[in-house]
């Protein structure tokens, strides 16, 4: 039997899942929640998501499989942005309405109230842009004028991707922006001199590159969600392309006007002093990034210190792959135990150190390689990517398992 109407628990559940979906949640992790809570409420759902879409099917608890409460859903959804923030105000609510603290109707208020526009200030966006370009480039081995310039450029990036929501809507925000901060590198290397050009434009252009989305993609590979995997996979691919190509375009503009790569070398900054301030720093630019809560800000910074620490060491003494896998599985197991002691979604404390780990600039340098006709170095760059990435989501995945999560978030 087939009802006219939803019932309030109905679009309750309905609103959650979209509301999930907007900020970010994975299919492997998405789909858990919402079954979760539906069970809770006396229904059973069948859900499908993927990056641009979600099915949602409805009966009540132990009725039989063709007596839904609606005829199944599709919700066209864009592809949802990171928002810890609102994330973990979902979560609160979600977990209030299925332990009866909070009615359906009220909890369904709640999340129309969350998901109002609020302005984003500026400054601390910015801020954040230009730490992490900066960070990257000394991590890269990159000279203090390479630090200053990548720091400078991503900045710009940033004010660039706050006032372009036309290109972006497009689809070509990227490539113009990895033309311009290239043109831009070149010419103030040239101008300052003992600059490395590559290193500057990593560093511009990092927050662009969907490391993290291709981490997503395989963890839902991996997990089963085919379809979700594989559209995010091709979706996060596309990303890199556009980004190298406006890369390799503007590379050989400038060669052609006679610019080159780097200039007198200078000495790069490996000092610990540099080091370890720019790791907690650049776990605080992540908080405003993903737009978390300023509580949450010394979670994070943890998460990113745990990460780096745990990869330089278990790197340095047993390999780089193998130092991935024991920083992802220790971010892993930390985030639970997080999750579980203050009741909050693990993803606070696991994408900020995740994120460290991800392998989006040597996806970028595979293409650009390939792009310039480097097939050899580019086909080896994309093979340290898969092992990279298989290492990483490993690491997750056995660290899920050793320390499970509260919930499914």
């Amino acid at each position: 039997m087939v009802t006219d109407r939803p019932t309030a628990s109905v679009r309750f559940v309905r609103l959650m899942a979209q509301r999930l979906h907007e900020y970010g949640a994975g299919a492997h992790r998405l789909e858990g929640a919402v079954k979760s809570v539906g069970e809770r409420l006396g229904l059973e759902v069948e859900v499908f998501s993927s990056p641009t879409s979600m099915f949602l099917t409805f009966r009540e608890a132990g009725a039989d499989p063709d007596d839904v409460l609606l005829p199944t859903q599709l919700l066209r959804l864009n592809p949802g942005e990171d928002d810890l923030g609102r994330l973990c105000d979902v979560d609160a609510v979600s977990e209030a309405v299925a332990d009866g603290s909070l009615s359906v109707a009220d909890g369904a208020a709640e999340l129309k109230r969350i998901a109002a526009p609020v302005p984003t200030p500026e400054l601390p966006v910015l801020a954040a842009w230009g730490i992490v370009g900066m960070t990257v480039a000394g991590l890269l081995g990159g000279n203090w004028v390479d630090i200053g310039l990548a720091a400078g450029l991503a900045v710009l990036t940033g004010f660039l991707s706050l006032r372009s929501a036309r290109l972006l809507e497009l689809g070509s925000f990227e490539p113009i922006a990895a033309f311009g901060v290239t043109v831009l590198a070149y010419v103030l290397a040239s101008w300052l001199g003992g600059s490395n050009v590559p290193h500057i434009v990593v560093g511009a252009l990092i927050v662009l590159m969907p490391g993290l989305s291709l981490t997503m993609a395989i963890t839902e590979l991996s997990t089963r969600h085919l379809a979700s995997g594989t559209a995010r996979f091709a979706g996060a691919v596309v990303v890199l392309v556009k980004l190298a190509l406006g890369v390799v375009m503007a590379t050989q503009l400038m060669a052609m006007l006679g610019f080159s790569q780097s200039a007198v070398a200078l000495e790069p900054v490996s000092s610990p002093w540099f080091t370890w301030p720019s790791i907690v720093l650049v776990g605080l630019a992540f908080g405003v990034l993903f737009k978390a809560r300023r509580s949450d800000y010394p979670a994070m910074a943890l998460a990113g210190l745990l990460a780096f620490t745990v990869n330089k060491l278990a790197g340095e003494a047993l390999g780089a792959d193998v130092g991935v896998f024991f920083a992802a599985f220790a971010v892993a197991a930390l985030s639970n135990l997080y999750s579980r002691m203050l009741r909050r979604p693990a993803s606070v404390m696991r994408l900020p150190g995740v994120i460290l780990l991800v392998p989006g600039s040597l996806g970028y340098r595979s293409l650009t390689l390939m792009f310039s006709d480097n097939v050899n170095d580019g086909l080896a760059a994309a093979v340290a990517v898969a092992t990279v990435l298989a290492a990483l989501v490993a690491g997750l995945l056995l660290g899920n398992t050793v320390v499970p999560p509260r919930r499914h978030l």
